[in-house]
């Protein structure tokens, strides 16, 4: 099947088919945090709601 622009390539071919797959096209991977990361904010957050707990029982 001929393109619209006489080019061949996979955006052409997507355009073609009424869909673009967004991911391919757009995604940029980024790891994920790291365990001491996440252990640190989870602390964090069971802190500040113990102390909200604490006012809410005061």
């Amino acid at each position: 099947m001929p393109s619209l622009n006489g080019k061949s390539g996979p955006l052409t071919h997507s355009i073609q088919r009424g869909a673009i797959n967004f991911n391919r096209f757009f995604y940029k991977y980024t790891p994920p945090p790291k365990l001491e990361d996440i252990d640190r904010e989870l602390k964090r957050v069971e802190a500040e709601i113990a102390a909200l707990r604490g006012e809410v029982t005061e």
